[in-house]
This record gives C-alpha cells, structure tokens and sequence, in this order.
C-alpha cells in the first residue's frame, strides 16, 4: 500500500488528532508521506519484530514511525504519571500497541509535529507553514538542536540575529544618518548616482 493511500485511509484520524493539537492535517500527511517513502525498508520490518518481541533497540515503529524513546515522551504528554509507575517493561507494551493503531499512532503523530514547531518558535522561527521544514525534522529529529542551528547559522550568514524585534546589522548601522542616505550611507544626498 503506498504511502499516499495510507494517508486517506487514515483521514479521519489524522484530521482529528491535527485539530487536537490545533495543527494542519497537511503537515501530518506530509510527514507520513515522507517517513513512509524514504526510509522504511526491509531492515526496518525487522528491527519493528526485534521491539516486539522485547529486545531492547530503538526502532521507528509503527504507522506513524516514530522512535521508542520519543513514543515514551509523547505517551506521558497523553497519559501523564500514571504510565510510569506501570513501569518500563509495560509502559514499551503500551507505546508499542499505540504506535501500531492508526487512530494512536496519530495522536502521538500530531503531538510530535506539535512540539516541532513550539522547539522552532522557541528559536525565534514560525515554521507552522513549512511543511518541507517539518517533515525534515520530524525524518532527523532532535528538532530543538536543529531550531538552534538555523538560528546561528541565520545570524553568522547575515551577520543578524533573525528574531523578533531585534533590530539587523543594516538597521543598527543607519541609525542615526539621514534618511536620503539609507542604510548603505550612498545616494543622491551623498552625491551619486
């Protein structure tokens, strides 16, 4: 089944877990597009029965391929403490069966999508719209490092800080001349043309 028919057989899952977490169900179906066309491959069917069957790794199972160790964050935002103190061996029992149903899996899906953008706008980014930036970090993951890198490397290309309210290179250097000369300090006040 292709990715893309998986997508619609799961609409009314995805467009609800979307609207739970106040995100387009456009972002969810291009992340599951993407997971599902890049890399999963017969290693992963494997390493997905490995988990299964109990063996410690860190596998991306299920529909919506999301890490063990990420599920188990995402499943204590959906069912707070009291999945901890089933303990580990059940609380990876439990993950396991939610990532493997549909409607779950994208619960978890949607929450991770989520907290993709809320890591970026902590950086100063609005990436909400940016599906292509999304998928990338909902494939790579550790989307609070990746947040930071663009920030840096945003400030090192253009030498600003690209947030909010804090004024650029170019700003901060016109400050104070008159405005016929603009940022660069050349035009027709200048004397050139």
């Amino acid at each position: 089944q292709t990715s893309i028919a998986k997508a619609c057989r799961y609409r009314d899952a995805i467009v609800k877990a979307a609207q739970e977490q106040k995100i387009s169900p456009h972002l969810m179906v291009g992340c599951l597009i993407s997971e599902h066309t890049f890399l999963k491959n017969r290693t992963d069917d494997l390493v997905d029965l490995a988990a299964l069957a109990g063996l410690y790794l860190d596998p991306s199972i299920g529909y919506a391929q999301i890490k063990l160790s990420t599920g188990r964050g995402l499943a204590r935002q959906i069912y707070g403490a009291d999945l901890e103190a089933l303990g580990y061996e059940m609380e990876n029992r439990i993950i396991i069966a939610d990532l493997y149903s549909a409607p779950t899996a994208m619960k978890y899906m949607a929450l991770l999508v989520r907290s993709i953008i809320t890591d970026y706008k902590s950086q100063g980014f609005d990436i909400s719209d940016s599906v292509g930036l999304i998928c990338s970090s909902y494939l790579i993951g550790n989307s609070l490092s990746r947040a930071r890198s663009h920030r840096l490397v945003s400030r090192d290309m253009r030498g600003d800080d690209l947030r909010p309210g804090v004024p650029t290179r170019a700003a901060r250097r016109a400050k104070g001349r008159p405005a016929a000369l603009g940022a660069r300090g050349v035009g027709l006040a200048a004397g050139r043309r």
